[in-house]
Parts: C-alpha cells; sequence; structure tokens
C-alpha cells in the first residue's frame, strides 16, 4: 500500500507541476505545493516570503493562514479565491506582512502559508503536514510559529492545539478569527488544556455581532478559568458592527487596527510570544499496549496499559473506551489500567486509554485489536510423485518430477527421501519437487515425496526407479560384403561420330555405393571423360580404334569392385553413289465431254502418276477454242469448267 501511495504522490506531482511552472504568483505571492498526509499528497496554496528572503541567511516567523469555507478550491486558478478576503488579500493589495516585535522594538517579516482546501478548511490533521514541510524548506524561526484562520479556518486554528500536547506546543500562539466552532467532540474537551496545560497564547476576534462571538466568549473563559491557569491569559475581542461576514475578517487583519487593551495589531501582539520561553505543565505519559490479533472463537483479550505522571504529579483515573470497530464488546474494569474486554465479533476495534493526573491533566493511547473469523479445518494437500522410471546401466542417473497442489492454502515444503533400495544413491535437491538422483547401482529403489501446506498438514507418494543390469555387448557387425559394379553395355561408333555415353551402375548388398570413377584400361590416345566420377558419363574426342573403359564403384565400409566397357570406332564409309536420273511423271486429262446448249459446264477430272517419285502439282489451261470459259480450279486434278459457248475446247 505504501508503494502504491508513493507511486500515487510521483504522478500527482508529474502532473502539476506543468501548472505550476505556468504561473509562478498569484496576488504577490508564490504558488506553492504542501503535502497533507504522511504519504505525501499535494494540495494548492500561496507562500508569501519577505522581499529580502533570497539576500538574506536569518530565519522568520511564520503564519499559517487557514481560509474559511467560500475560499476553497482545487487548481491553481482556484488561488485567486485565497485573495478575496483576510490576509492573503492584504499581501495582495501590497502590504508586506511584517511588525515591530513589542518586547524589543525590531522590526520582523514574516512567511505567511496560505494552503487552499477543496472543501470547509484545513485542521490539524492536515496542518501537521503541512508545517513540517515548511520548515524543511525554508527558513523559519520555529520559536515563533503562529496560526490565524477565518471562519472554517477558525475552525482549524483551534483543531491544531486540540489535539495533544506534541503538536500544540509547537506553535506559539494563535488568533482565531470568527471560529466556526472546533471539529469534534474530543477536540473540544481539550479547550481547558490549550493555556495552563499546552502553554498556548490565544486571542479570539469575531463580530459582536456574530452568531459564534458567544462561543468566542465561552472558549475565553474556560481557558482562564481552567487549572492549572493560562500563564498569560487568553483574550476575546468583538468588532462593533460586524457579523459573519469579510467585513470582521478583513478589519481583523488590517495592520492598523488596535482594538484590545494592549494597544497591539494582531501581528505585534503574535511577536510578543515565543516558545523558547514557555514552560507549561507536563501532562502524563500512557500506553495502551501491544496491538493484539485473536482467531474466533477466542473472543476476549486482556488490554495492559500503562501510565506515569510528570515529577510531583500523579495518577487519579484510568478510563478505556471504544474508539471505533463493531459495537459488540464488553469491558470488565473500564476504570483500571487493564482490563479484560470480551464479546468480541470479527472485526477490527481500536481501544483507547484515557489518564487523568491530579492537576486534571489528560493523555491518551490506542490500541488496536483484530478478531479474525473462525479457521476452517486444514484440508491436507494432495502430491504425486511421478511416473515410475526404468534405466539399464550404465545409464545411474533419473530425474524426480514430483507435483503438488493444496485446495485450501499453499505448499509450504517438499521432501524427497529413500525408502526402500540400494544403498548408493544421492538425491541432489531434496527440498524440491524436482530433483535429479545420481549414482544409482542395480536394483529397484522407492522414492517418497512429501509435501506439507502452510497449515502443517502433510501428503506423500512414491516412484519407483527400476535400475537393470547393464546388457550385453553386441555381436561384431558381419563383414563388408563388396559392391558389383556394371560398366554398360559395349558400344560402337563410326566416324565422323567420335562421342558417346557410358551409362554405368553400382550395388551394394550391406551398404551404400559412397563413389563412382571411370578411367581408361586401353586404346588409343585420344579420348575425354567428362565427369569421371559420376555413374554415367560423357567421353568425347574419340578417334579410330577401339577402347577399353573401367568403372570402378567404392561403398561405405571402403570395399570395391571394377567392370569395362568396350567402345570400338570405326573408319569413316565410303560416300555412296550419285541417285539415278529423275523419271518424268505420266499425265490422264479424262475422257473428251461432248455439251449441248443450254448446257454450259462439265467437270474434267484429270489424274498423274509417276515411277520414282510423287505428283507435286496440277496446272489446267485453254490450248485451243472459243474465248468464253471459267476453270474454277486451276491447280486442281479435278475442276469445274463453266461459261462455255458453242464450238471445240
Amino acid at each position: 500500500m505504501k508503494t502504491k501511495r508513493v507511486l500515487l504522490f510521483i504522478l500527482l506531482c508529474t502532473a502539476t507541476c506543468l501548472q505550476l511552472c505556468a504561473q509562478s504568483t498569484i496576488g504577490r505571492q508564490k504558488v506553492d505545493q504542501y503535502p497533507i498526509t504522511a504519504w505525501g499528497t499535494p494540495t494548492y496554496g500561496l507562500t508569501w516570503l519577505p522581499v529580502d528572503y533570497s539576500s538574506e541567511s536569518k530565519k522568520y516567523p511564520l503564519i499559517i493562514f487557514l481560509h474559511g469555507s467560500g475560499e476553497t478550491g482545487t487548481s491553481i486558478s482556484s488561488l485567486n479565491n485565497l485573495i478575496s478576503t483576510a490576509l492573503p488579500q492584504r499581501i495582495a493589495q501590497g502590504w508586506n506582512p511584517e511588525a515591530v516585535n513589542p518586547l524589543n522594538g525590531e522590526n520582523q517579516k514574516f512567511i505567511v502559508v496560505s494552503p487552499q482546501a477543496p472543501g470547509w478548511s484545513y485542521s490539524y490533521t492536515h496542518v501537521q503536514w503541512i508545517l513540517k514541510d515548511i520548515v524543511s524548506r525554508y527558513r523559519v524561526d520555529t520559536s515563533r510559529i503562529y496560526i490565524t484562520g477565518v471562519s472554517a479556518g477558525g475552525a482549524g486554528t483551534w483543531s491544531c492545539v486540540t489535539n495533544g500536547p506534541s503538536f500544540a506546543q509547537k506553535i506559539a500562539a494563535i488568533v482565531p478569527v470568527s471560529g466556526a466552532g472546533s471539529n469534534t467532540t474530543s477536540e473540544s474537551d481539550q479547550i481547558p488544556l490549550v493555556g495552563g496545560v499546552y502553554g498556548m497564547k490565544v486571542w479570539s476576534v469575531c463580530g459582536a455581532d456574530d452568531s459564534f462571538w458567544s462561543l468566542a466568549n465561552t472558549y475565553t473563559n474556560t481557558i482562564n478559568t481552567a487549572v492549572p491557569a493560562p500563564a498569560v491569559p487568553a483574550l476575546a475581542s468583538g468588532i462593533a458592527g460586524a457579523g459573519h461576514s469579510a467585513a470582521a475578517w478583513n478589519t481583523a487583519y488590517d495592520p492598523t487596527w488596535r482594538n484590545n487593551a494592549l494597544n497591539l495589531n494582531v501581528y505585534e501582539w503574535m511577536l510578543k510570544y515565543s516558545r523558547a520561553g514557555s514552560s507549561p505543565a507536563v501532562p502524563p505519559t500512557v500506553s495502551a499496549g501491544s496491538s493484539q490479533v485473536i482467531t474466533l472463537p477466542v473472543s476476549a483479550v486482556t488490554l495492559s496499559g500503562s501510565a506515569s505522571a510528570a515529577s510531583g504529579n500523579s495518577i487519579t483515573s484510568y478510563s478505556w473506551s471504544r474508539v471505533s470497530g463493531p459495537s459488540s464488546f464488553v469491558f470488565l474494569s473500564p476504570g483500571s489500567a487493564s482490563t479484560v474486554v470480551n464479546s468480541l465479533v470479527q472485526g477490527s476495534y481500536v481501544f483507547r486509554l484515557t489518564v487523568t493526573d491530579n492537576l486534571g491533566l489528560q493523555a491518551t493511547s490506542d490500541v488496536a485489536v483484530s478478531v479474525l473469523g473462525a479457521v476452517a479445518a486444514n484440508v491436507p494437500p494432495t502430491v504425486n510423485a511421478g511416473t515410475d522410471i526404468s534405466l539399464t546401466l550404465p545409464v545411474s542417473v533419473a530425474n524426480l518430477s514430483g507435483s503438488a497442489a493444496d485446495s485450501d492454502g499453499t505448499i509450504a515444503s517438499y521432501q524427497w527421501s529413500k525408502i526402500s533400495g540400494p544403498g548408493a544413491y544421492s538425491i541432489a535437491t531434496p527440498g524440491s519437487a524436482f530433483s535429479a538422483v545420481t549414482g544409482l547401482v542395480q536394483g529397484v529403489y522407492n522414492f517418497e515425496l512429501k509435501v506439507t501446506d502452510n497449515g502443517g498438514a502433510a501428503a506423500r507418494d512414491t516412484v519407483q526407479i527400476t535400475v537393470n543390469a547393464a546388457l550385453p555387448p553386441p555381436p561384431p557387425p558381419p563383414a563388408n560384403a563388396a559392391p558389383r559394379a556394371n560398366a554398360g553395355a559395349d558400344v560402337s561408333l563410326t566416324l565422323p561420330v567420335n562421342t558417346t555415353t557410358l551409362s554405368g551402375s553400382g550395388t551394394d548388398s550391406d551398404g551404400t555405393i559412397a563413389s563412382y570413377q571411370w578411367s581408361k584400361v586401353s586404346g588409343p590416345n585420344n579420348y575425354n571423360i567428362g565427369s569421371a566420377d559420376a555413374a554415367a558419363t560423357n567421353i568425347t574426342s574419340l578417334t579410330q580404334g577401339v577402347y577399353s573403359f573401367e568403372l570402378k564403384v567404392t561403398d561405405n565400409g571402403g570395399a570395391a569392385a571394377r567392370d569395362t566397357v568396350m567402345v570400338t570406332v570405326n573408319g569413316a564409309l565410303p560416300p555412296p553413289p550419285p541417285p539415278p536420273a529423275n523419271a518424268a511423271p505420266r499425265a490422264n486429262a479424262g475422257a473428251d465431254v461432248s455439251l449441248t446448249l443450254p448446257v454450259n459446264t462439265t467437270t474434267l477430272s484429270g489424274s498423274g502418276t509417276d515411277s520414282d517419285g510423287t505428283i507435286a502439282s496440277y496446272q489446267w489451261s485453254k490450248v485451243s477454242g472459243p474465248n468464253n470459259y471459267n476453270i474454277g480450279s486451276a491447280d486442281a486434278a479435278a475442276t469445274n469448267i463453266t461459261n462455255l459457248t458453242q464450238g471445240v475446247y
């Protein structure tokens, strides 16, 4: 949770840094940010630094101003609400916060911090962190810290001095203006302690027509009549004719307004007081004891408180009360330092021990009690040691692979052990779900996996490892059988053909052929083997003669075999005799034709033969006769003759 808060703070700071850079001052006051929680949640505000702050090294008195409910906001632009009234308005209008200290006549300048709340105003819960931040970043005279505020901020001012002495005694004086009451009942109960016990100097200012004017007088009288009484009586001043409005607030912070018996403005009055010389009565110290956690059905605890009074004082009473938590509880001895509280139910309680001494000074301490619900019976885990394993020597290592689950919790531990089998073994990581086992010998082992859950319940499972004797060595392999080579069929060529292809092959009954190699055994010197290391190769550049080529094949065991092929190259043949003379073909134009007009068309059916070849073409033409005619297909053996006239063609 702390990590998430830090990350949130970083994101918030990053998101607002650009805004801070965009506008650095409003109403002559520095746009600032302060944390309001322990984990640094930021809030905007205005900070006034004296004009000589950067040129001096001294420390300055600090005024923390808490605004009213009408000046709230959450952004830089809303800071303009702050300068609409009271002290921030005075600064915005040109006044530099400073006053003459009535005790020594010195003119002293103030640092003024005005944080802006998103609603109502800030109180002790927030101001404690704002003050811590301001003191760490600015040169603050920590003996002169003053808190003032209007309306809701007046209530916040009272809150800062009614939450115990630790923080109140850091404050020299307060000026609640038109204070709208206190914030909680416990804070109101501490009003009598503010002056005499906490040593606080108080001046309440309020409009005389304000409904809270009577409350200001009541608080003032309560402080002044308390035992012990304050060393400096609290003051209350009413502003005539003013109600609960800015008229009263602007008057109270006017440096020219001096309406009290001392004739001092609020800034001069503040400077009279510091924490260096105050010595208030010391309240008792108290401890409510250590936090406790129980689980039902246990429903009672003993609260063991203790307290001690300051020197010369004594504890007069103890009182136990519930601060928060379920309403079911019973104190057996609520007026004693220690008490049993029973009838508790499931939930988170905070109990408070309040002690009072003989001067009426009180101190409180809180203790937390957590009551957990009844816990169901723990369900044992389930475990699986894995499947059985069989090994054969010389392998002597196995891997144990276990697993486990717990339905109502988590597995807290694993543990492997041998429960039976030979004595030789070593478990590498016995506390892990997975482990190697080494050094195994022949025999049967049983290993157990024990798992334990977060509730202490355990479960076991075993796995068997059988280690077999080493197998006898295998028989030697049979002798390598030689391969068989086949150089292919013999070849016969006749020049000018001087090239051939040798197609060899090889087989191996107990392996594979590893290589081929062709070489010439005998024959003429002219030749060329194209691929001597392949089963098939071209042979070129051969001359007339008889060649013998050998194919050597080698198997994967190194054995070899050979075969030869013969290539016979014959001399060139004599040229062939010339062909006989071409015999002329014979033509037949067909039988003569006789027509009687008006028929003037006929078909001529010719043919041709060639004793030593074939007919290559036909061609019809007119030799004699009338001029009128038409040959339909002059280049065909048969053709139509049309458009004939009387006569002989």
